[in-house]
C-alpha cells in the first residue's frame, strides 16, 4: 500500500506505525519505507545530515543497543540509491549526447 503524507523533517522518521484493522479484528503493525528520501542519520533518524556526518557527541548520549541500531537504516529508503554523483551522471548524458550526434552525421 502507498501513501503520500508531510512529515516533519525536524522529528525523527518513524519506522513503524501501528493500526487496528477491520479485517483481522486486532492491532497490527506496519513497516514503513519512504520514497525519495534524502539523506539523515542512521543513529537519530533525522533528515538533514548522514550518518557519518553526524555532530552530536556519541560519548554523551546513551550507546544504542542493538534493536535501535536496527531502527534506522538505509531499508528505510525505497528508492533506488544512486551509486553515481551528479557531476558523473552530468558526464555520461554528454558522452551519450556526443555519441548520438557522431551516429546521425
Amino acid at each position: 500500500m502507498r501513501v503520500r503524507v508531510k512529515i516533519d523533517a525536524d522529528t525523527p522518521l518513524r519506522n513503524r506505525i501501528h493500526m487496528f484493522m477491520i479485517e483481522v479484528s486486532r492491532e497490527v503493525s506496519l513497516l514503513l519505507q519512504y520514497d525519495h528520501l534524502p539523506d539523515f542519520c542512521y543513529d537519530y533518524g533525522v533528515i538533514g545530515h548522514h550518518y557519518k556526518e553526524c555532530t552530536r557527541n556519541r560519548s554523551s548520549r546513551e550507546e544504542p543497543t542493538c534493536l535501535a541500531k536496527k531502527r534506522y537504516g538505509l531499508w528505510l529508503n525505497d528508492s533506488v540509491p544512486q551509486t553515481r554523483t551528479l557531476e558523473e551522471q552530468r558526464l555520461e548524458k554528454k558522452k551519450s549526447l556526443i555519441e548520438l550526434l557522431v551516429t546521425q552525421n
